[in-house]
């Protein structure tokens, strides 16, 4: 029964799922306490940048700022692009759309160039 029981708490959250734009319009399936990872192309040198326009935090939240990386052939050449990562926890069961959208933080009444839709679901 000890055993059982020990095993139990040693057990670790299930491996990050990684999504790029091939799931745009899709769903997913996660469970709690997992980490969703979403990579997107983008370019940082045209002004343009990829911000969450949607979700629920209470089913999934964002954890820390994401990041950019250079793609690996063009990494010496200016205004190259790269891929935009955006991290996310799934923190309780439900379901929840999670929407990006591409475009210049400035023009705020323009519609964004690019969007990424994902249906989250958080399963126990």
């Amino acid at each position: 029964m000890l055993a059982a029981l020990l095993s139990g708490c040693s057990q670790h959250p299930p491996a990050p799922q990684r999504i790029t734009a091939d799931l745009n319009g899709k769903a997913v399936t996660l469970k709690p306490e997992q980490e969703l990872v979403v990579l997107l192309k983008a370019n940082p040198t045209t002004g343009y940048a990829w911000a969450i326009a949607e979700v629920n935090d209470a089913v999934l939240q964002q954890t820390g700022m994401g990041g950019y990386t250079p793609e690996p052939a063009t990494q010496r050449i200016v205004g190259a692009g790269g891929l935009a990562e955006f991290h996310f926890r799934a923190v309780a069961p439900g379901t929840t759309m999670l929407r990006l959208v591409y475009r210049r933080p400035w023009e705020t009444s323009a519609p964004p160039v690019q969007a990424f839709t994902l249906k989250v679901d958080v399963q126990p």
